[in-house]
C-alpha cells in the first residue's frame, strides 16, 4: 500500500513525516507498516533502511518501541512525538533507534534542527551524538555540525517553524 503524508491527513502528526521525507529526498510511494506495536500510520522506506512513525501520544506511550522494532526489523527507526499542538503548545521530540552490527543504539528526546545550509538533523538538549537525516538514510555523528550552542538553538527554532507550518496544513 502506498501512502504520502499530505495536508489532508486525519492525524496532524502524520503531516510532520513530510519533514524527514523531504530530507531523505524521497518522493515515491511508501510502504505502510500495520503491525509491530508501532503507531498507526508508520511507514517504511526500503531504500533508506528506515522506519518512520509519528504519534500525538506523549511519553511513556511507545517507550522502548523504537528499539524493539529496530532489533526485530533490522532497520533504523524514528518515532516522533508531536502532541496535539506541535511546537505551539507541545514540544516535538523523536526517539531514534539506529540498527548496527554491534546492536541497536538508542537516542531519545531528540529535536529536529534545520541547518542553515538546508540539512535536517536530530539533536539533543545537552549535547551528545547528532543524527543527520539525508538521502540514503540516517547518519550518526559524534562531532557537532554546529559551531555554537546558539547555532543549535537557531536551527531548532528554524525546524520548529517548519513543523508549525506543516501541522497547520502548509508547506
Amino acid at each position: 500500500m502506498s501512502l504520502l503524508p499530505t495536508a489532508h491527513a486525519a492525524d496532524p502528526s502524520l503531516r510532520l513525516l513530510a519533514l524527514p521525507l523531504r530530507a531523505l529526498g524521497h518522493s515515491g510511494g511508501l510502504t505502510l507498516l500495520t503491525s509491530s506495536g508501532l503507531p498507526s500510520g508508520t511507514i517504511e522506506i526500503i531504500d533508506a533502511n528506515l522506519v518512520l512513525a509519528a504519534t500525538p501520544c506523549a511519553h511513556p506511550m511507545f517507550a522502548g518501541v523504537a528499539v524493539h522494532a529496530a532489533e526485530r526489523l533490522g532497520k533504523d527507526v524514528v518515532i516522533t512525538r508531536t502532541g496535539l499542538h506541535p511546537e505551539t503548545l507541545d514540544p516535538v521530540t523523536s526517539d531514534v533507534a539506529l540498527h548496527s552490527t554491534a546492536g541497536v543504539i538508542s537516542l531519545s528526546d531528540m529535536l529536529f534542527a534545520r541547518h542553515e545550509e538546508g540539512g535536517l538533523w536530530l539533536v539533543r538538549h545537552g549535547g551528545g551524538p547528532f543524527v543527520q537525516i539525508a538521502p540514503g538514510g540516517l547518519r550518526l555523528e559524534m562531532e557537532s555540525p554546529f559551531v555554537t550552542w546558539h547555532e543549535i538553538g537557531d536551527t531548532a527554532c528554524r525546524a520548529a517553524a517548519e513543523i508549525v507550518r506543516l501541522s497547520a496544513g502548509g508547506r
